[in-house]
């Protein structure tokens, strides 16, 4: 049902800015779209939290991991490079760029 998935992209950006206390509800639906394997579904939820809330670094990480999925490495490597330079301690973002190299 891909105009389903389009209108739920769609809603899921009013009520983040209606909503931001409320965020957990998008990375629901990221991790569903995943689930059901549309990658590019859940890459544009995650980018939309990701915007709002660019500390969590554990979602942006997420993000980084989607965009490898779908072959833009160069895009993940540098995401991952953020995150690591915010926090060192990352092990889980140490661990995605040492698999790449």
């Amino acid at each position: 049902f891909p105009s389903h998935d389009n209108k739920l992209v769609k809603i899921s950006k009013v009520l983040i800015e209606k909503f931001p206390e409320k965020k957990d509800y998008l990375l629901e639906l990221s991790k569903e779209f995943f689930e059901q394997q549309k990658i590019d579904k859940s890459l544009e939820i995650m980018t939309i939290y990701v915007d709002r809330f660019p500390e969590d670094l554990s979602a942006k990480s997420n993000k980084g991991m989607l965009l490898e999925m779908q072959g833009s490495k160069k895009e993940a490597l540098k995401i991952y490079e953020e995150i690591l330079a915010k926090d060192p301690n990352q092990t889980h973002t140490k661990e995605l760029l040492i698999g790449d190299g």
